[in-house]
């Protein structure tokens, strides 16, 4: 029998190797052998999705009540997955303890392959201003932007996580050439005409600037790796 330890290593391997199917389904032995049969199969049905041929978005609430709208891979077994995440979601998300968050509700939690991938938020969710407290009291602002007390919350309770899906940032094609997506930046902003929500701040335009995208979703995944990676290498280098 597996015991509580042996689910915490399990759950480290997966982290460490989050292509290796294998101990996923390790994994949810482990849990249905701890009486958490529903999220196990929910894995194990995720699983056999991602080795379906064709690409398999993240599951979220949001799809998995509309399943039927949708053009799947594998329609029974996409259909039993949004009907477990539909119905326990709410749960397993409350297990990971954030604080103050309804997290089944306020945010979209994209799960792949049994487990959450991504999140939908907004940009000020993620960043904050750094501020220093003068000697005189009063507050200052250093020039620069870090993870906000939510983000840190969030990396550190789901090491699973590997997008920050920005809701209010997207991407957008040049005029001249609307089949090619143009990198993620803001040099051109409001006064070409586009929205101010299309601009991309630092620390992420400095990463992005030099690639482009021939899809939409591609350029918005990429970004919201962008953004998850820097909010985990802050959280990491800021450790004692």
């Amino acid at each position: 029998m597996l015991t509580d330890n042996d689910g915490s290593q399990l759950l480290a391997a997966i982290v460490a190797t989050p292509e290796d199917d294998t101990v996923r389904l390790a994994y949810a032995d482990w849990l249905e052998e701890n009486g958490e049969v529903e999220r196990a199969e929910f894995i194990r049905v995720q699983v056999q999705l991602g080795r379906c041929k064709g690409l398999h978005v993240p599951l979220t609430i949001r799809l998995a009540r509309k399943y039927a709208m949708g053009e799947w891979v594998n329609p029974p077994l996409e259909t039993r997955a949004s009907c477990l995440l539909s119905e326990f979601a709410t749960a397993w998300v409350q297990d990971f303890g954030i604080e103050g968050i309804d997290a089944a509700t306020a945010y979209e939690w994209g799960w792949s392959r049994g487990f959450i991938s991504s999140v939908s938020c907004r940009m000020n969710e993620v960043r904050e201003e750094q501020r220093v407290t003068a000697s005189t009291g009063g507050e200052w602002f250093t020039g620069e932007f870090v993870p906000t007390p939510w983000a840190r919350a969030i990396v550190a309770a789901i090491p699973t996580l590997q997008e920050m899906r920005l809701t209010d940032k997207e991407p957008w094609s040049e005029p001249d050439d609307p089949d090619l997506y143009w990198y993620l930046s803001g040099e051109y902003g409001p006064e070409a005409g586009h929205p101010s929500q299309c601009v991309i701040p630092e620390p992420f335009l400095d990463i992005l600037a030099r690639e482009r995208f021939t899809t939409r979703e591609a350029a918005i995944t990429a970004l919201a790796r962008v953004v998850c990676k820097w909010v985990k290498d802050w959280v990491k280098e800021s450790r004692p």
